[in-house]
């Protein structure tokens, strides 16, 4: 009896223990992803320019992948601010505009559409992260580029 009642604890257990280092990661790939959209922001605002960027900056793009997130001033052909993977995070990144690049006007930080337009008041942008055990996380960026946690 007592072997099974320990069979039973140490499956669950076991279990606990595998999710714990997804829950990690699923944690650490949601505070590099908020950082990396409250820098891109940031630098909209201060109009900071990527190295070898010439020209005049309209807004800061966050391209996101299913695992890569990377900051471009302008265009995606410049080089980038910042860029990072998380392939080996194994957490997947999906976003609820359909688009793979959220925009940040220059100077007012606020998101626009791929126009260049601003997006209207009470617009938003959900950002999904889901691990490998199917835990979700997600991160609102509300249409004057506020991130909500």
């Amino acid at each position: 009896m007592a072997v099974a009642v320990f069979a039973v604890v140490g499956g669950f257990s076991l279990n606990y223990i595998n999710g714990f280092g997804a829950r990690q990661d699923l944690g650490a790939v949601r505070d590099e992803v908020v950082s990396a959209i409250r820098l891109a922001r940031n630098y909209a605002v201060t109009q900071q320019k990527a190295s070898g960027f010439v020209g005049e900056m309209r807004y800061v793009s966050v391209n996101i992948g299913s695992s890569l997130v990377s900051i471009y001033p302008d265009v995606s052909t410049a080089t980038p601010y910042y860029s990072k993977d998380f392939t080996s995070n194994s957490v997947n990144i999906s976003k609820s505009n359909g688009n793979d690049t959220i925009r940040f006007s220059s100077f007012e930080g606020k998101m626009v559409g791929t126009t260049g337009v601003t997006l209207g008041v009470g617009s938003s942008v959900m950002i999904t992260l889901t691990s490998v055990t199917g835990t979700t996380s997600v991160v609102i960026i509300d249409s004057l580029g506020v991130v909500n946690e």
